[in-house]
């Protein structure tokens, strides 16, 4: 078995596969931080080849419909632990401390996807912190970190470089996670890479040194973190869990200026359920209504804003900064 291992910022978790290209995937797709091996490992995932697991002794059937990514899930329990399968593609075996991930050939793109980062749900789960589809940003001349969350189209990566440019520390665009302790929550990212789209950098030429003319079907391309750090001549923040300043939902854009304004809790909790929770005619998993009731406690704990973004980006980082101090700018 080929092996990495890997601390998400308390869980130590082993990833094994007789083939080392299917390690290697998740590695880079979710970047995730290696360490070294050392005693026995939180969390276990086992990815292999082959057919998809079918359940020895069928439970309950937990869940039938789509995922946040919008893959087709069915989940049952299997004795003590979920089955997990995306049709004939893919099937995750999950228990509280390992998984056995199972890709049919041809499939292989499903390790980065949503049915196999059940597994690291689980492993978040050991020392009490859960993944949100957020893009996440320290403050400048600050520790503390803002979540940014934003339907698809609204411009959630357009702001986050944006504000990167401005001096904003950039610790996810899309793969923030939340470490609860009583002292308060904490925020940390998987820097994954940022998809560009074309007219995001016409919006923003100084860009222009690390973007290429291969953009895919969606006239977007992917620009690393470390790309972005080295084009600004500033270091990308350590990976430790910052306290949170506030919570920004993307309203719709603005034809003039930025405004950042606070939002009723209830309005964010609702965005924030749209692109992080399942559902499907049974209702929501389990694992969901748990996510779901951290989300609202989380949501209460902190200030909620609608930021609506208009074309002067320059000026952005003033309205962020402005509108957390509850300052008119």
């Amino acid at each position: 078995m080929i092996e990495k291992w890997c601390d998400l910022n308390g869980p130590r978790v082993c990833i094994r596969s007789p083939d080392g290209s299917l390690v290697a995937r998740v590695i880079e797709g979710w970047a995730i931080r290696e360490t070294e091996p050392a005693g026995i490992a939180d969390f276990t995932l086992t990815i292999l080849h082959g057919a998809v697991t079918e359940p020895s002794d069928p439970g309950p059937l937990l869940f039938d419909g789509i995922m946040p990514d919008r893959l087709p899930c069915v989940i049952r329990q299997s004795g003590d632990r979920e089955l997990y399968t995306v049709e004939d593609q893919a099937s995750l075996l999950l228990g509280v401390r390992d998984g056995v991930l199972t890709v049919a050939p041809g499939a292989e793109k499903l390790v980065r996807g949503s049915v196999a980062f059940q597994a690291f749900n689980a492993a978040l789960a050991l020392e009490d912190q859960y993944f949100l589809h957020a893009a996440a940003l320290v403050l400048p001349e600050s520790d503390a970190a803002i979540l940014i969350f934003g339907r698809s189209g609204f411009g959630k990566t357009t702001t986050t470089l944006a504000l990167m440019a401005a001096g904003f520390g950039f610790l996810s665009d899309d793969g923030s996670i939340v470490k609860r302790s009583p002292a308060g929550d904490h925020i940390w990212g998987m820097p994954l890479s940022l998809k560009v789209h074309r007219n995001s950098a016409r919006m923003m030429p100084w860009l222009a040194p690390i973007i290429t003319d291969r953009w895919n079907a969606e006239d977007e391309q992917p620009v690393t973190p470390t790309a972005l750090a080295a084009l600004l001549e500033r270091p990308l923040p350590t990976p430790e869990p910052r306290p949170i300043a506030g919570l920004v939902v993307l309203g719709r854009r603005s034809e003039g200026q930025h405004h950042l304004s606070p939002l009723a809790k209830s309005e964010m909790l609702l965005s924030i359920a749209g692109d992080n929770v399942a559902r499907n005619l049974k209702g929501v998993t389990k694992h969901h209504q748990d996510r779901m009731q951290r989300v609202a406690e989380l949501v209460a704990a902190y200030p909620t804003y609608e930021m609506r973004v208009g074309p002067n980006l320059a000026s952005l980082r003033d309205t962020v900064l402005a509108g957390l101090d509850g300052r008119p700018l």
